[in-house]
């Protein structure tokens, strides 16, 4: 199938989930991880969104957010977290729905960012905490800003 046409496809199934959302109001769990190498944080574009994000993911049924942190570090960039420190749990209604994500830092990997599942994540960079992109997400740009020292906390993602 042409690029082109899976991100069609997989943009039209988030949207139509957003959709969905907005009516069920469901209650979500995730979690996003600020993977740090010295001064560089790992980021990932995905497939089906414009943008840089934090890697991470929804917590499965029966999974606690770490070992959710941990898993989704390892299925979208391909690198193996040690010891993730909870930094913070957040609310996020920008999708009309209760999404609770938990952020954690992971000061140490083994394993070199990569793209592990091409359907989902588009790229995956190390970026400088001091030069991080421009299209980076805002909840996103916000925790590692939190982190940095340079913002106050927030509890709304």
């Amino acid at each position: 199938m042409p690029r082109r046409a899976l991100h069609l496809l997989l943009s039209s199934y988030f949207a139509i989930r957003r959709l969905i959302w907005r009516v069920t109001k469901p209650v979500t769990l995730g979690c996003r991880v600020l993977a740090l190498r010295g001064e560089q944080v790992v980021l990932v574009r995905l497939t089906y969104h414009d943008g840089w994000f934090l890697p991470g993911g929804g917590v499965d049924r029966g999974e606690t957010f770490f070992s959710a942190a941990i898993r989704e570090a390892r299925e979208e960039c391909g690198i193996d977290v040690r010891g993730p420190e909870l930094f913070g749990v957040y609310l996020n209604r920008v999708e009309h729905k209760i999404d609770h994500i938990a952020v954690y830092v992971a000061r140490e990997f083994s394993g070199e960012p990569r793209v592990t599942d091409a359907l989902e994540i588009a790229e995956v960079r190390l970026f400088p905490l001091t030069n991080l992109p421009e299209a980076l997400k805002p909840g996103h740009r916000r925790r590692i800003e939190e982190f940095l020292g340079r913002r106050q906390t927030e509890l709304m993602w």
